[in-house]
């Protein structure tokens, strides 16, 4: 029997954490300078740091509370959520904007902690990493007001993927099935009330990745499809209510190795940032960002990462400038540049630093990013010599040749002389 490889997000931040954040747009005309949230002090004392951009210094530092981090989140009231698991449970520390103390903290729920979001609303959604139920909290509250397994599958497979827009509609995309066999993929919208608005079922033959929804309810699904030893990156498009297929893009070249992080949406222009990255061993990656207008199916924009290192998914100014990490695979030290909108023209805010880059505030990312370093890959049969956390991946497939990798970043202190770019 033809073994399936299923998709897995590997965190490559030092914490293996995943960052998300609720766009706020204010109103008026005077330009905002966001603040900059960092992560910094890795497994040992995790903290985060809140920085002036202008003035590159912490205005206050959280450590409190942050004790196995899971994930990181800010919503559009500017409070934050970090998620610490454990090996059965998590829970969730929330610290009110401007506060480094907790405010409160939602008890420990039994499972895997999985993906979380807020609304507009400033309401929290939270899911297992084994799948249901769906838990919605509202603002401040601390038990949740919906819990519903509604539509989802008996026998999912780990790690749904979850969005959730400005409304609060909830996207859910889950795999059904026994591992080792070709799973049933869908992707299910949730109103507020847990109640399933539409289904839609995904092809047997592609590979399914992320999806991300934009602010007027138009649904994108990346996925991976293999033909002929090769590995493509696509994206699918759904417009609202719709349970087929509005269009249909490649972006990036094919090859036999080849992975991507997450799509954002920035909604202070609408357009669709995509990335394409692909590493061949320890020290050469190319990486690529795509810009696509609403609508269009070729990128308005192609950013190239410097030489062998591979660019992180933006974090975005209410302006529509992209803030993004320069990886490498041989040090854990960053670069964070600014890539002002609609150019590949940037400065750099940070050079050489152990920093993880969170969420600014205020923002214009859409309220679907995740993982704030993360390279989406069947399988750590790639190279599972790079890697460690893959008890759960599957094997390869025998039959193909084609393979997706992730890039290995070292998740220690290391006094490697950081790469000039």
């Amino acid at each position: 029997m033809k073994r399936y490889v299923a998709p897995l997000a590997l965190a490559l931040c030092a914490a293996c954490s995943n960052a998300s954040s609720t766009s706020v747009v204010p109103t008026g005309g005077t330009k905002t300078p966001p603040l900059m949230f960092i992560f910094t002090g890795g497994p040992i004392n995790p903290q985060i740091d809140a920085l002036n951009i202008p003035g590159k210094k912490p205005i206050r530092t959280i450590t409190s509370g942050i004790v196995t981090p899971e994930g990181f989140l800010i919503d559009a009231t500017g409070t934050i959520y970090v998620m610490n698991g454990t090996n059965a449970s998590f829970d969730i520390n929330e610290y009110d904007a401007g506060s480094t103390a907790i405010s409160r903290t939602i008890a420990q729920e039994s499972g895997l902690p999985g993906p979380m979001r807020t609304d507009a609303d400033s309401d929290l959604y939270v899911m297992h990493q084994d799948g249901a139920p769906l838990l919605r909290y509202d603002r401040g509250a601390t038990t949740p007001a919906l819990v519903t397994s509604s539509g989802f599958c008996r026998r999912p497979l780990p790690r749904p993927y979850l969005v959730v827009d400005e409304p609060g509609t909830a996207y859910v995309m889950e795999q059904c099935g026994k591992t080792g066999q070709v799973p049933k993929s869908r992707i299910r919208e949730y109103d507020r009330e847990g109640r399933v608005l539409r289904t839609i079922a995904l092809p047997e033959t592609e590979i399914p990745a992320f999806i991300v929804a934009d602010a007027q309810g138009r649904l994108y699904e990346q996925f991976f499809a293999i033909a002929n030893g090769l590995v493509q990156i696509d994206v699918a498009e759904y417009d609202p209510g719709q349970t087929t297929r509005s269009r249909t893009f490649a972006f990036g070249p094919a090859r036999t190795e080849v992975g991507g992080f997450y799509p954002v949406v920035n909604d202070a222009t609408g357009d669709l940032i995509t990335n394409w990255s692909s590493c061949s061993s320890r020290t050469h990656c190319q990486s690529y960002v795509y810009v696509f207008p609403t609508g269009s199916t070729k990128p308005s924009l192609v950013i190239p990462a410097p030489h062998d290192t591979v660019l992180a998914p933006p974090s975005i100014s209410v302006e529509g400038d992209l803030y993004m990490e320069v990886l490498s695979p041989t040090t854990p030290l960053r670069t964070i540049r600014e890539y002002y909108r609609g150019t590949r023209n940037y400065r750099e805010v940070f050079s050489g630093r152990n920093y993880g880059l969170l969420f600014l505030y205020p923002n214009s990312a859409s309220a679907s990013a995740t993982a704030t370093a993360a390279i989406a890959a069947p399988s750590c049969a790639a190279d599972p010599q790079l890697l460690s956390g893959c008890a759960d991946a599957y094997a390869a497939t025998a039959a193909s040749t084609a393979a997706l990798t992730v890039l290995p970043l070292p998740v220690s202190e290391s006094k490697t002389t950081p790469k000039h770019v």
